[in-house]
């Protein structure tokens, strides 16, 4: 169960579910179950043995050292929120990193960590072991967006802030043992980590923690899971889940769940971005997201930088920008020649009966919004059912054209007045910025819930039903099996 646990076990944190090296490429096989279950789970060594891990070592990068531009280095142990600290480098190539860091001490360096934020990876040579490292199975049901690389040095320490993501996630850990780790919370424990008011993607459990210096790996990990109770009492409350990942493993983190990763040393990985074509999920995901708009400007106070991070000069500029690394859209396009090569898939809808079939002790609390599914399972269901020689990749095309249209999210118009005005209360607390709370989405999308003590149960259950909706397969006049 993911309830949240006794006060005492609370900041211990619980391990995220593993599946070992030996059963991992069978585990994924089970990928639309997985996706299903919507909880994060480590696959240890499902890359192990892929072109990937060597592709993006340490040693390997730095063959690459005068080509590989576009860094961003964080004065500090953190990224996020802190980027109006960051110590901004567009025209630097890795070697120069390199040498300007060279002279620090290891435990007092200014954080250091490259991200290609817009997809870029850093060669083109360097792009195909990270596109056969995709799994299979995620190929054949997912739209992968954006593939980023992260990168240490010099024994730096840097902690991404906590925050949730629209998309899910797939890290593949490539250098660094067990130097890379995360903390991860479910999305209904949002109350509990103290949402940022203006950034609503973003928790204040970790924003002074840019600013601690002098400390060891080991002292900065406990600092990093034990937020100060005495500033951030509810994250006792919250139920935290813990990985450390070695070369070759594979952390999967579902959308919107909160995470912070943790780089200890000379650490690098590589992750993808990606969305699942189903419709249902996508709208149901939405509905339990916060929407207020952020107010990017209204970062708040953060603590004095130490003197060794502010005193920090710009490296100059070489007299010639090294490469951006590949395009976006070069990546994305490789990603879909070979989605092509494993060839048609099939979608198909199962009917609004089966998915709810289990959801029948919730069917008061889902008046509301198990009624509004019901009125546009059949839109869907011809919308998504067909066989698409494009694969994944084409669907999800056809599905954001109808999520541009949209859909009319309301309560069926014979439901009581009482749901009703509970559906419409849930679409003003999405975007009311004082107000917002995810128990309140909860208690007004599953009327009644409250009094029962079944808001989380039917909310898991109900995003369960509906991950499952959607059902993957090869296309007609081909040997298949129900499922892929």
């Amino acid at each position: 169960t993911l309830c949240s646990p006794p006060l005492a076990l609370a900041l211990k944190g619980h391990a995220v579910r593993e599946v070992s090296a030996d059963n991992a490429s069978a585990e994924m096989r089970r990928w639309p179950t997985i996706f299903a279950e919507g909880i994060p789970v480590v696959f240890r060594g499902l890359a192990a043995q892929s072109k990937l891990v060597h592709a993006f070592s340490h040693k390997n990068l730095l063959h690459y050292a005068d080509d590989i531009g576009g860094w961003s280095l964080n004065k500090g142990h953190g990224s996020g929120p802190w980027n109006s600290h960051a110590h901004e480098g567009g025209h630097w190539n890795l070697r120069q990193v390199l040498e300007y860091y060279d002279g620090f001490e290891s435990t007092s360096s200014p954080a250091l960590q490259c991200f290609k934020s817009q997809g870029h990876l850093p060669a083109l040579d360097l792009l195909q072991p990270v596109v056969d490292a995709l799994p299979t199975r995620l190929l054949q049901t997912a739209y992968v967006d954006k593939l980023n690389w992260w990168m240490g040095v010099n024994g730096s320490s840097v902690v991404t802030g906590l925050h949730v993501d629209d998309y899910h996630n797939f890290f593949f850990a490539t250098h660094g043992n067990g130097g890379k780790k995360f903390m991860v919370y479910p999305p209904w424990d949002a109350d509990n980590l103290h949402v940022w008011p203006k950034v609503q993607v973003y928790s204040k459990v970790l924003l002074d923690f840019y600013a601690v210096a002098n400390k060891t790996p080991a002292e900065l990990d406990v600092l990093w899971k034990n937020p100060s109770l005495k500033k951030y009492p509810k994250t006792a409350k919250a139920k935290r889940y813990d990985a450390m990942l070695f070369p070759g493993d594979v952390l999967y983190i579902p959308m919107r769940w909160w995470h912070s990763g943790l780089n200890s040393g000379d650490v690098i990985g590589v992750n993808s971005w990606f969305y699942i074509p189903n419709p249902f999920v996508n709208i149901y995901d939405q509905i339990f997201s916060q929407k207020p708009d952020d107010d990017l400007n209204e970062w708040p106070k953060l603590a004095k930088l130490p003197k060794k991070y502010a005193s920090l000069k710009a490296l100059p500029p070489p007299p010639k920008s090294p490469p951006m690394g590949v395009h976006p859209d070069a990546v994305r396009m490789r990603i879909e020649q070979r989605q092509k090569k494993l060839g048609c898939v099939r979608a198909e809808v199962r009917s609004h009966r089966k998915v709810f079939a289990d959801l029948k002790q919730f069917k008061e609390e889902l008046t509301c919004l198990g009624g509004f599914m019901r009125e546009i399972w059949q839109e869907v269901t011809e919308l998504v059912t067909g066989d698409y020689p494009g694969g994944s990749v084409e669907l999800w095309r056809k599905v954001v054209r109808a999520l541009d249209k949209g859909w009319t999210i309301e309560c069926p118009k014979e439901s009581p007045p009482e749901h009703v005005a509970g559906f419409e209360r849930l679409f003003q607390l999405r975007h009311d910025r004082n107000r917002f709370s995810f128990a309140g989405l909860l208690e007004n999308a599953y009327l009644g819930c409250a009094a029962k003590g079944t808001c989380l149960a039917v909310h898991q259950a109900t995003g369960k039903a509906l991950r499952s909706a959607v059902v993957w397969g090869k296309c007609k006049g081909i040997a298949r099996k129900p499922e892929l």
